[in-house]
């Protein structure tokens, strides 16, 4: 139900209902707003430059970025920024804004205000009244966009999250709204207690809950609550009663379906992809679980300072692999950094890459509304995504606090590469470090070889899937939040559960599940080994073997001064998918999502050929001869259409 609603104030905000707006702010002209599902925006993170610059050029860089085949730029500023109305800055961004509306480039705008930072991210302010404390910060901005086309979106916050203060003596209100947050949800300290296992007299004992005890797990309830109002009533206060509801609205954030839930105000999921290279369900996970687009506002592809490990074909395979995940919105980061010799090799090849992208577009759009329809579900809970996520929130920290650290300059690809072990763990400056299972992950890898669309399916959302699944996958875990079991229960007897793994033993919050619950699961569910199993059995038997593999690919990342980063993902080989097209031919896509050049074998051909059907190679956009040997390029994303 809390799914439903929330879907509710999403088509709200998309345009089924108009914001009142603010007495004697009138609602602008339409603005062109985010371009539709099937259309890319790819952008690049721009800083206006100073006076230095003069206005010719700066224009100048304007007409390359749109040459070049961006849609939008990326504009950034800080709290300390001077945007009043005959400031150096203002008219640079009014000139800006002049040129992009007559030349249809779009623009996103990010305001630097910080969560839980100096930046403007105090926390008692923010709960006692957010919009009020922020306006100021973002007035003079909603005051330059206001009448301009080009206007995409709006942005709060770079690189945020739901924090909560360590102290609770300087964030007294805060704390006291978590009292009796708490009250409300539990009524009696007694409840509480029993979910706990603690033994306090009453709500205002309680302070910040330890890192790793069940109160920590209401605490980030709440802070994520929290952090969706924040920046949420700003949105709805101040800014769009003047912009409008057809811009994207969002924060650079974690990449966390839960969080999004807790934030109908935004309007796109924003995310970073911080050291580059996120694993593909990343995405998965946030594009299937919501329905609002998927914006990366800054995308780490190569940079002159920051170390990818680029290649064209990486680069290639970021924006159509991504947009096939339901990502169609990213800014490059970051336009002037791309001078060095081998980085300007890499993005001369850029252009070439966004056009196919564009000119690919139907067919990217086609297999991701494919998975938005699949009948396969893999569960997402809590405890499963933190336990996923917990490898990547975990690396820039683990290069940041590394040891022995080795200057840009000292490192190169094979450095990089050299010594990654397996998905269990990565090297940071040479050094081993474990990381946790990520099952999540495993599900994106086993289900990729199975020739199926399929899709992940959020725990929140369970009674409002029923009807469209037949199955759903749900990776073994020791603990499952105790509404999810019950949800889980309630599923009609037409949707299959797969249990892939070890039946879980406590909820969580750490306690013994419900004897007769977790009998009633076992009785209704099919158990497997694990995700592998579970997906062999889903898998298309009409599919070669060679399309059934799994594989580690490996990644790599340096900074100056932090040093290196290595680490490996669980992903199929070569992912292969089909759609049945209307006028009867049969589209196919392969990923070939290793680094490797993939010769496909002569034995296997390409996947669901039959004799007499024509195949044309609609990358390429020339017709195969079914009897030469298909080559798949590192990192590459095909498609192929099998006409009779």
């Amino acid at each position: 139900m809390r799914r439903l609603l929330l879907y509710c104030v999403i088509a709200a905000m998309l345009g089924a209902l108009t914001p009142c707006p603010m007495k004697g702010d009138a609602i602008q002209p339409a603005a062109i707003g985010l371009l539709p599902s099937n259309q890319p925006d790819f952008g690049v993170v721009f800083y206006i430059p100073d006076d230095k610059t003069s206005d010719k050029d700066m224009l100048s860089e304007l007409a390359e970025i749109k040459r070049e085949g961006y849609r939008h730029v990326n504009i950034s500023s800080w709290i300390w920024t001077n945007l009043s109305k005959g400031s150096s800055f203002r008219r640079r961004v009014d000139l800006v804004l002049d040129w992009c509306d007559r030349n249809d480039l779009g623009v996103w705008v990010l305001e630097n205000i910080q969560y839980g930072r100096s930046e403007a991210g105090d926390f008692d302010k923010g709960v006692a009244d957010a919009a009020g404390y922020l306006r100021p910060y973002v007035i003079n901005w909603v005051d330059a966009l206001r009448g301009h086309t080009c206007v995409r979106g709006f942005s709060l916050g770079n690189e945020v999250g739901p924090s909560f203060p360590k102290d609770p003596e300087k964030a007294p209100l805060y704390c006291q709204t978590f009292r009796n947050w708490l009250r409300t949800r539990y009524g009696a300290i007694g409840n509480l207690n029993k979910t706990w296992g603690s033994s306090y007299g009453a709500f205002e004992e309680i302070g910040i809950p330890a890192e790793n005890t069940p109160g920590r797990i209401d605490m980030r309830h709440f802070a994520t609550e929290r952090f969706g109002k924040f920046y949420g009533a700003v949105f709805d206060s101040v800014i769009k009663p003047i912009l409008g509801d057809k811009i994207g609205y969002g924060s650079k954030a974690l990449a966390d379906p839960y969080l999004y839930c807790d934030y109908p105000s935004a309007t796109v999921l924003e995310w970073d992809d911080l050291v580059a290279n996120e694993p593909l369900w990343v995405m998965r996970v946030l594009s299937d679980c919501d329905p609002r687009p998927l914006f990366d506002s800054e995308i780490h592809l190569y940079h002159d300072r920051y170390g990818y490990y680029p290649s064209v074909e990486l680069v290639r395979y970021r924006y159509l692999a991504d947009a096939l995940c339901g990502e169609t919105i990213n800014s490059s980061f970051e336009w002037g950094a791309w001078t060095k010799p081998e980085i300007a090799a890499i993005h001369a090849q850029t252009p070439a890459t966004l056009s196919e992208a564009y000119r690919l577009a139907p067919e990217l759009h086609r297999f991701a509304e494919a998975t938005r329809n699949a009948r396969i579900g893999v569960l997402v809970t809590e405890p499963l995504f933190q336990k996923s996520s917990a490898n990547l929130s975990a690396r820039p920290v683990l290069v940041a606090d590394s040891d022995g650290v080795r200057g840009a300059n000292h490192l190169s690809y094979n450095d990089a590469f050299a010594s990654v072990t397996s998905g269990s763990s990565a090297v940071v400056n040479d050094r081993p470090i474990p990381l946790s299972p990520a099952p999540l992950e495993d599900a994106y890898a086993a289900l990729g070889t199975t020739g199926r669309s399929w899709r992940f399916v959020l725990d929140l959302d369970l009674d409002a899937q029923a009807t469209r699944l037949d199955t759903i996958i749900v990776p073994g875990n020791t603990s499952i939040p105790n509404a999810a079991l019950r949800d889980l229960l309630a599923l009609p007897r037409s949707v299959q559960i797969e249990w892939a793994g070890d039946w879980p033993s406590e909820n969580e919050y750490g306690q013994p599940l419900d004897p007769a619950l977790l009998a009633a699961l076992k009785a209704r569910s099919r158990q497997n080994v694990d995700l592998y199993q579970a997906a062999g059995d889903y898998r298309d038997k009409t599919l070669g073997g060679f399309y059934t593999v799994t594989s580690l690919v490996k990644y790599g990342w340096w900074a100056p001064q932090k040093g290196s980063f290595s680490f490996s993902v669980r992903c199929p080989r070569i992912e292969a998918r089909r759609i049945a097209e209307s006028d009867g031919s049969t589209m196919v896509l392969l990923v070939n999502h290793t680094r490797n050049r993939m010769e496909i074998p002569s034995a296997s051909r390409l996947p669901w050929y039959t004799a007499g059907q024509q195949i044309r190679d609609v990358t390429q956009q020339v017709i195969v001869d079914p009897k030469m040997q298909v080559i798949l390029p590192p990192f590459d994303v095909h498609f192929f259409r099998y006409t009779k």
